[in-house]
C-alpha cells in the first residue's frame, strides 16, 4: 500500500509539472513551427500589413487619433538614430506644429510571429520626408511587438534601423555644389 502510495504521487507530481509546463511548450512549438515553415500565415499578414497601413496614413496624415489607435498607452519607440520616447513624446514629437512629417511612407510585412496574445512583426519602410527643403528618402528595417488587449491589436515596442538614407534628387545636389 505505502508502495503504490508513493507511486501515485510521483504520477501525480509529474502530471502537475507536465501540465504547467503545456502553455510554455505549446508557444515553444508555434515558434519553432512558423520559423521551420518560413511563412507566416497568410491571415496574419494581411491583419499585420493593415496595421502598418494605417500607421503609415496616420503619420503622413498627420492623423494623430489614428496613432493613439495604434500605440498602447505602454507603447515605447526606438527610432532609426536610438532615441527613445514613452507614446506620449512619440506623439507630441510627430504632431508638434511645425513638425517636419513624411510626405510618403510604406511599410513592408515581412515576418508575423505570434505567441498567445504577443506578436512581433518585421518588416522594411520607405520614408520621404523633406530636411531643411531637401527632400529625403530613408530605408530600413522595423521591428513591431503588438499585445492583443480587448481583442485590439496594440502596438507596444517599436524600433528601426536605417539602411540608406539619400537625397532624392542626387543630381540637383551635386549641381548646387559646383
Amino acid at each position: 500500500m505505502k508502495f503504490q502510495g508513493k507511486c501515485a504521487a510521483a504520477l501525480l507530481g509529474a502530471a502537475m509539472v507536465l501540465c504547467a509546463q503545456t502553455p510554455v511548450l505549446q508557444a515553444q512549438e508555434q515558434a519553432a513551427a512558423g520559423l521551420v515553415a518560413g511563412q507566416p500565415k497568410p491571415e496574419a499578414i494581411k491583419t499585420f500589413q493593415s496595421l502598418e497601413d494605417s500607421w503609415s496614413t496616420a503619420l503622413v496624415r498627420a492623423d494623430q487619433y489614428g496613432m493613439e489607435l495604434l500605440l498602447s498607452p505602454y507603447f515605447e519607440d526606438i527610432s532609426a538614430a536610438g532615441d527613445v520616447q514613452t507614446r506620449d513624446e512619440f506623439l507630441a514629437f510627430r504632431f508638434q506644429k511645425n513638425a517636419s512629417r513624411p510626405f510618403s511612407m510604406e511599410q513592408k510585412v515581412a515576418s508575423v510571429r505570434i505567441f498567445g496574445d504577443v506578436a512581433i512583426v518585421s518588416g522594411t519602410y520607405q520614408i520621404k520626408i523633406a530636411v531643411n527643403g531637401d527632400p529625403r528618402q530613408e530605408n530600413g528595417i522595423f521591428t513591431h511587438i503588438y499585445v492583443q488587449t480587448h481583442g485590439r491589436w496594440l502596438c507596444v515596442n517599436s524600433q528601426r534601423t536605417n539602411v540608406i538614407d539619400e537625397p532624392l534628387n542626387p543630381a540637383k545636389k551635386r549641381h548646387r555644389k559646383r
